[in-house]
């Protein structure tokens, strides 16, 4: 199986064209899509909800929760985000 990583914080507005995109490939092989959150505060985990909701058996959600209150390292955060 081959697994497709995709990382968004607050990106309500290119989450459908990317999962769009992913989905649309045709591969041999089976895949899933690992989706991982960085605490985003807009609309992007309800559209990616939306998405797991037609394909629970192709996409998984991980979010990792932010502290408003705490002022985070890009850097860290992002490769937190991708392990």
């Amino acid at each position: 199986m081959l697994s497709i990583l995709v990382t968004y914080y607050n990106q309500e507005k290119f989450i459908s064209r990317s999962l769009n995109s992913i989905l649309n490939q045709k591969l041999k092989e089976d895949f899933e899509i690992l989706i991982g959150d960085d605490g985003s505060s807009d609309n992007t985990c309800n559209i990616i909800h939306e998405y797991i909701l037609r394909y629970p058996e192709k996409i998984k959600l991980f979010i990792q929760p932010r502290d408003k209150n705490v002022i985070y390292s890009a850097v860290e955060r992002a490769s937190y985000n991708r392990l």
